[in-house]
């Protein structure tokens, strides 16, 4: 969880005036107290008022009038913000913690680290860094000052960075009005401990993780520095791609079964092999050797492995299919009871054989293995895309339907150049996953193939993971792309498989993130005029229309409905879209599709959003980001309500209520 609702030098009159102008109800921060030193104060705002909670601190730990007492700020935070009725005014009403207003870094540099522990920070200095190697985080005993942490001699030296509001200091000496300038000036000049030992700031160990609101910035520097590798606080996408090429060389997994005699003619590219512990074990004849091999991997991350209470759904990462190994593709979908397969790659790619066609022709039937494949239709979605549903069965079980996402856009060398079409891709397969999942309440793998299995494949399971993570907590939530991706690669080696496409996963991001604040940028430029449009294309022509002054806030329910209509109603595609199956009548199409095309779509809530998230965004707004399920009515008239009531969570567990006095 960012930490960018702790404000280190704000008063009282200015939380105040920050909270009523700029945040809605639930809006809260967390300053430090200007009458008790050493002690903190919890601000929420409710209504049209401002509650002020005084937050005790006894050295050690935290906590708010006498109740559950916590090692850090963070954790008391994250506490209430996860248990929301438990902190209440004195007439008993509840006070949740629900939108935090965001602090300025102190700094840009990817030296700083923000929020991090002094046992993350030891790790990475020893594991990362050399003698030389520094870098900066937020002190976690000391709100609102900063620790230095340097490798001496291979051994971790730790120098508290003091901030009095306006200068930063070492404790003596020279006085800077920015941690930058304090950074420069000992990079030149280096410290001394005091066993005499010279700390020299030679290797900035960088952070990988960032902000949403950091993305633009974040994207900029590493475009920038490119080729600068090891530079004073920078390094460019070539330097983390560099770090994880490094970490696959160390990595011990074997890959023994896929050099085996009998396997070797089952991969595409000899070099090319699933790992041991995560490959897919095909059921089977044991006395056949080879019969349970196939070149695929699951990749199945611990819960909470990118961020707390964000529990990611299973992959199946595959090569494409050889002709003698298109039986086994199907196995394997039956027995893992996958029911959605993205395809990223075209049949033939420059005349050479990508993937060999593993699926019946339209309306035709086939037979692998003894899974029967029916091809029941197809759809063309957009330009670059076709849309496929197989019948399968084996007998004495039950048919199921199966989804195929077939994206051609990717071209033949490098990387898309515009990130929209992935990003339409990664959508509408969610929302199909979404879709068969509510009905049966069961998880079920996504497949996902290119031609090797590894680049295309990496790229889109990676950025699937970090989209559904801001999808699930918001944009306040923070990313670390070069760590989810070294986390995909445990269980598949060289999945992103070139810089150009770690550097993609990064500008499609971006291009996420900007969208949905693009969204609400030009809806509050159309209220300037008293006009509605609610067919609002993907791309970034409406924010255009008129220029960024005098932007009028936004309401919620209108930063809803403009978040809807946006990113849904140019997504699809409407009932004039070419069917490459004459045979199909509507009904077939909607459950093709997973939606009426010439119907709207029914976002069913999920989590609060701010505005102030956003990348320069004017105004600190409040809006929810959606999933999407179809219906078959037309929407609600009333403006605010889009849609049925969500389902309320479950009562948390009993705690003693927190009474402000």
């Amino acid at each position: 969880m960012s930490r960018r609702w702790f404000h280190s030098h704000l008063n009282g009159m200015d939380t105040q005036r920050i909270l009523l102008d700029e945040g809605v109800e639930g809006s809260f921060l967390v300053r430090k107290s200007y009458s008790r030193k050493g002690q903190f104060v919890l601000s929420v705002r409710h209504g049209n008022k401002v509650n002020h909670i005084k937050i005790h601190n006894d050295g050690e730990l935290f906590d708010l009038n006498g109740g559950e007492k916590f090692t850090t700020l963070t954790n008391l935070v994250e506490h209430y913000m996860t248990h929301p009725r438990v902190l209440k005014e004195q007439g008993g009403i509840p006070l949740p913690l629900l939108i935090p207003i965001g602090s300025p870094e102190p700094t840009n540099e990817r030296w700083f680290h923000g929020q991090m522990s002094r046992k993350e920070a030891e790790y990475l200095i020893l594991e990362k860094g050399r003698p030389g190697s520094y870098l900066v985080r937020e002190s976690q005993s000391d709100p609102g000052n900063y620790v230095l942490t340097v490798n001496v001699d291979d051994k971790v030296a730790e120098i508290k960075i003091r901030f009095n509001g306006e200068k930063y200091d070492i404790g003596g000496g020279e006085e800077f009005l920015s941690l930058n300038d304090l950074m420069k000036y000992y990079s030149y000049n280096p410290m001394v401990d005091h066993n005499g030992s010279v700390m020299h700031l030679m290797n900035p160990v960088n952070v990988t993780r960032i902000s949403i609101a950091g993305i633009v910035d974040r994207v900029f520097k590493l475009k920038h520095q490119k080729y600068q590798h090891y530079s004073f606080g920078t390094g460019g996408f070539w330097e983390e791609f560099d770090v994880l090429q490094q970490w696959e060389t160390k990595r011990d997994s074997t890959k023994d079964i896929g050099y085996l005699d009998e396997n070797k003619s089952k991969n595409r590219y000899r070099n090319i092999l699933p790992y041991d512990h995560s490959r897919i074990v095909l059921k089977c004849d044991k006395s056949i050797p080879g019969a349970d091999y196939i070149n695929a991997n699951m990749i199945k991350l611990e819960p909470f492995a990118l961020a707390e209470n964000y529990e990611t759904r299973n992959y199946i990462v595959t090569q494409g299919c050889l002709h003698n190994t298109v039986d086994d593709f199907w196995r394997m979908i039956w027995q893992e009871d996958s029911r959605i397969i993205v395809m990223i790659t075209k049949l033939f790619e420059k005349s050479k054989e990508k993937c060999i066609k593993y699926w019946p022709e339209l309306g035709q039937t086939n037979e692998y293995s003894k899974i029967t494949v029916v091809n029941l239709g197809e759809y063309a979605h957009q330009q670059d895309m076709v849309v496929r549903m197989f019948d399968i069965s084996l007998p004495n079980y039950r048919h199921r339907r199966i989804f195929q996402y077939h994206y051609m856009g990717w071209p033949d060398h490098g990387v898309p150049s515009d990130a929209g079409s992935l990003l339409d891709l990664q959508f509408v397969v969610n929302a199909r996953q979404f879709n068969i999942e509510a009905r049966s309440d069961v998880s079920h793998p996504l497949t996902v193939h290119c031609s090797a299995g590894i680049g295309r494949t990496g790229t889109f399971v990676v950025l699937d993971l970090l989209i559904g993570l801001i999808n699930r907590k918001g944009l306040d939530c923070e990313l670390d792309i070069q760590r989810t991706t070294h986390l995909v690669r445990s269980f598949r080696p060289g999945l992103v498989q070139s810089e150009a496409q770690y550097q993609f996963i990064y500008t499609a991001i971006n291009h996420y993130v900007q969208s949905i604040c693009s969204r609400i940028s030009a809806e509050k430029k159309i209220e300037m005029f008293g006009r509605e449009y609610l067919n609002i294309k993907y791309t970034d022509e409406l924010a255009t229309i008129v220029g960024e002054e005098n932007v009028p806030t936004l309401n919620p329910c209108t930063a809803q409905r403009v978040l809807k209509n946006a990113i849904t109603c140019n997504t699809y595609p409407t009932t004039d879209s070419p069917l490459v199956s004459p045979t199909l009548d509507k009904s077939n199409v909607v459950e093709l599709l997973g939606y009426d095309p010439g119907k709207p779509i029914t976002p069913t809530p999920t989590i609060p959003i701010t505005a102030d998230s956003c990348p320069n965004s004017p105004t600190s707004n409040v809006f929810e980001l959606h999933s999407y399920e179809n219906i078959t009515s037309p929407l609600p008239s009333s403006e605010c309500d889009i849609g049925p009531p969500p389902i309320e969570a479950p009562p948390p567990p009993p705690q003693s209520p927190i009474i402000i006095l």
